[in-house]
């Protein structure tokens, strides 16, 4: 495996971490001792799901298949336009958004740059 490779498939591994850490911290303190379903309920389910296809899309890319590069790609590139559009809509002074958009947006980048390498071409190209 390609040291691009397991290097990718680390940060999909840490992002997931970190996504549900962030996500259990913002749940902690947004006051969820109310009723009803809020917006840190929904923002905790969403890390949890995230984290799982991160982490399965990150032993897949490990193990060289490609479906899971384009996921990865896909995944990556949708987080970072989210936050995007939220550190841009949001009040410039509020840099929590920013602590979320940064993990993916470098996953992303660095997944990008990795995965068009000519070694890491041939690592997937030759996988079944």
């Amino acid at each position: 495996t390609p040291i691009l490779i397991k290097i990718s498939s680390i940060i999909l591994f840490a992002t997931a971490i970190l996504s549900l850490l962030l996500s259990f911290i913002a749940f902690s303190f947004s006051g969820f001792g109310g009723t009803g379903f809020n917006q840190a309920i929904i923002l905790v389910i969403v890390a949890v799901v995230l984290a799982v296809i991160l982490v399965m899309v990150g032993i897949a890319i490990w193990k060289g298949r490609n479906w899971a590069r384009i996921i990865s790609l896909i995944l990556t590139g949708v987080w970072s336009i989210f936050w995007i559009i939220q550190v841009t809509g949001s009040n410039h002074r509020d840099v929590t958004n920013i602590y979320f958009l940064l993990p993916g947006f470098l996953a992303f980048i660095f997944i990008l740059s990795s995965f068009f390498q000519n070694n890491c071409k041939l690592f997937f190209g030759n996988q079944k």
